[in-house]
């Protein structure tokens, strides 16, 4: 029998408190947000969109080593830090997630300069290898996930504030001329670092008077216990990521780079909706062991709030017609439109997914997550390769939302039953 709560009291504390947070993390996304609305057009107009491309080809590569750093903690870290409420267990588990990424990144860096000395491309020169990298690298230090599991969602949105206003700085700055690839790769990546080492030094302070530290064992049993995720969240990256690639070696960089301008306006705004989901997460994490209703109740409320932003902004689109796409493109918009327009769809799809992960981790049905995943990346590879073929970029959004389809129905099935089991 599982302890009960004052419900009503108890959700309207816990919403008062999300909707603060998520007006914290508001102000982090939209300044974050940015980078893809303005820092984007700007590079393709400058660079070039071709040369764009490259660049977004190569993100995607380093996007998929940071996705092994992170090791899916941000989701699993939360729910440790749950079970472990003590400072000294609060420590031990930072310090354990913080040396297992440590490690990882060790491993993925040696194996990309591997690849790198073998295949000897021209596009790829050490310096830009270089920079790709800080994105993993920002991943090890990234502590975010644990400040905002303990409620200091203030600090994660000024670290984070200031990395953007660097980074457009950077761009907005130094990058006038088609010779400033570099400078542009620079600008977009020295974020992650900026973030990663600004969250680690602020937890660290934190933590000085703590006691506690790595443990190996626990580490190992992390590791253990994590990899279902992880493989998920990696099979996941496969079709989130791939894009980029699969276009340029289908099309071109040119198309590479339309596809990669739009997809990361969609994840912007994705992103900034959900947000609420973020900030709720760790609350959601604690809720659903000691009250089933208040869980739903809250997951209801996210849901909601995420299509209230996200149809939000499909009617800005709508309304300025023609122009938003002339906007990303400049003079080199025509033929993008249904690239815009899956986009969007996807944007009204993107809440499904992190709402039905989240829901297996903290039910403990992690097994669940990577056969769903699984089913996720071969609908969208048999769906979208031939599509890319026949009709051009815009066919691989339209294959991720039509299989997005999957976590839909998972997510209605999955709720409903427990709407259902709290009625009994």
């Amino acid at each position: 029998m599982l302890p009960t709560i004052d419900v009503t009291g108890r959700l309207s504390e816990l919403l008062k408190s999300l909707l603060f947070n998520n007006a914290l993390l508001v102000i982090q996304f939209a300044a974050s947000g940015l980078i893809p609305l303005f820092l984007i057009p700007h590079f393709i107009k400058t660079i070039g969109l071709s040369s764009f491309g490259d660049i977004a080809i190569g993100l995607s590569w380093a996007n998929y080593a940071a996705i092994v750093v992170q090791y899916a903690f941000h989701l699993t870290g939360p729910k440790y830090l749950a079970e472990n409420s003590t400072e000294a267990c609060g420590k031990s588990v930072f310090a354990n997630v913080f040396l297992v990424k440590l490690l990882l990144f060790m491993l993925v860096f040696t194996v990309s300069l591997v690849c790198a000395l073998v295949l000897r491309t021209s596009k790829l020169s050490l310096l830009s290898f270089l920079l790709y990298s800080m994105l993993p690298f920002g991943s090890v230090f990234h502590a975010g996930w644990y400040l905002q599991a303990i409620g200091r969602f203030m600090l994660v949105s000024a670290v984070s504030v200031f990395a953007v206003i660097v980074s457009l700085i950077i761009g907005f700055g130094f990058v006038v001329t088609a010779a400033d690839s570099i400078v542009a790769l620079s600008s977009l990546t020295i974020g992650s670092i900026l973030t990663g080492l600004g969250t680690f030094l602020i937890t660290m302070s934190m933590m000085r008077t703590m006691s506690g530290g790595f443990n190996s064992r626990e580490a190992l049993l992390y590791l253990r216990d994590g990899w279902l995720i992880f493989f998920s969240q990696l099979t996941s990256s496969l079709y989130t990521f791939s894009g980029p690639i699969i276009i340029g070696l289908l099309l071109n960089s040119q198309a590479a780079g339309a596809y990669s301008a739009v997809e990361r306006i969609v994840s912007a705004v994705s992103s900034a909706c959900l947000l609420t989901h973020t900030a709720a997460y760790p609350r959601l994490a604690k809720l659903y062991h000691i009250d089933r209703s208040a869980y739903w109740s809250m997951m209801k409320a996210v849901v909601c709030i995420y299509f209230a932003g996200a149809l939000f902004f499909c009617l800005v689109v709508a309304l300025t017609g023609d122009s938003f796409t002339r906007f990303i493109f400049g003079s080199e918009s025509y033929g993008y439109g249904k690239l815009v327009w899956w986009g969007i769809l996807l944007i009204l799809l993107a809440v499904f997914g992190p709402m039905v992960t989240g829901y297996l981790v903290v039910s403990g049905q992690q097994e669940k997550v990577y056969p769903l995943n699984m089913k996720i990346l071969v609908l969208s590879i048999v769906l979208g390769l031939p599509g890319i073929h026949f009709f051009g970029t815009w066919a691989w959004f339209c294959s991720l939302a039509i299989a997005q389809g999957l976590v839909l129905w998972i997510g209605i099935t999955s709720l409903w039953k427990m709407n259902n089991a709290l009625k009994t």
